[in-house]
């Protein structure tokens, strides 16, 4: 499984291409997923953490590997 960390400082956008299940975890907390922000600096305005929002991106697909 991948390491999620190091998407920290990258675009939104730039996530969505490269991480399975992104798309609908940043769109669940209102994060445009078109949005040229640092995805720490969306998570920000929307009062998240780019952890946690990591987190839930590598549950989502490590649960998508078992199906």
């Amino acid at each position: 499984m991948c390491n999620y960390n190091h998407y920290e400082q990258n675009k939104v956008e730039e996530v969505i291409e490269h991480v399975p299940q992104s798309n609908t975890v940043l769109r669940t907390h209102g994060i445009d997923p078109t949005n040229r922000l640092s995805l720490q600096n969306a998570a920000a305005a929307t009062s998240n953490t780019p952890d946690e929002l990591l987190a839930i991106m590598e549950y989502k697909a490590r649960r998508a590997t078992q199906k």
